[in-house]
């Protein structure tokens, strides 16, 4: 079917190219991938015929049912709508499949770091906060020493290899680079001296902290 919009397309047949490109959406509706690329055919043509409504309506389609939208598809949608319009309908995008997969990067695109720093403390995901910590330090740097406290007391519950230990140890000194690290270590440390004192691995890794 392709070689067939192909060939019409190259014609300038665009009715027919567009009743091709609808009518292979529909036998190829249990292909997600497929049905995409056809979709984003169909959205460009429109932008070339100059049919800005059914251009938009394909844009948002993209955006609002598909995880596998783009984001140079995001900012084309974007660019649709005044600062207002956008702030309302950013929100729908949050919410859509798209937006559920790229939630952190489009907080953080948005500039909604408040945001960010609460989904990412509602995750409790040390791999999602280093990627977003940089963005974050200046304005939340309690919170992300608070989110690397929870998850090394949780790690520090289990009896665990030197490995373990060391890797504890390397979250620990990570802590001391952001304000307010510095005293959460020593009082974190102080505190398993006693209680993990029969830990001589552990207690060796965490000497120099």
């Amino acid at each position: 079917r392709r070689y067939w919009i192909s060939k019409s397309q190259s014609a300038g047949d665009q009715e027919q190219t567009i009743r091709l490109i609808k009518e292979s959406m529909e036998q190829s509706h249990n292909k997600p991938g497929l049905v995409l690329e056809y979709r984003r055919t169909l959205m460009r043509m429109y932008k070339q015929m100059g049919d800005m409504e059914n251009y938009h309506a394909e844009l948002k389609y993209i955006i609002l049912h598909n995880s596998r939208a783009s984001k140079e598809e995001y900012m084309e949608y974007k660019a649709l709508f005044t600062g207002k319009e956008w702030e309302q309908e950013r929100e729908k995008i949050f919410k859509s499949p798209f937006g559920e997969q790229h939630l952190y990067e489009l907080l953080q695109e948005e500039g909604l770091y408040g945001r960010l720093m609460a989904t990412i403390k509602k995750s409790g995901s040390l791999s999602i906060l280093r990627c977003y910590e940089k963005a974050l330090q200046k304005e939340y740097a309690e919170d992300i020493v608070q989110i690397y406290a929870d998850n090394v007391e949780r790690l520090a519950v289990r009896t665990g290899s030197r490995s373990s230990y060391k890797e504890i140890a390397q979250i620990l000194s990570h802590m001391k680079e952001f304000r307010g690290g510095p005293k959460t270590v020593e009082r974190i440390v102080e505190s398993w001296r006693y209680k993990y004192r029969n830990r001589p691995a552990m207690m060796e890794e965490i000497k120099y902290l």
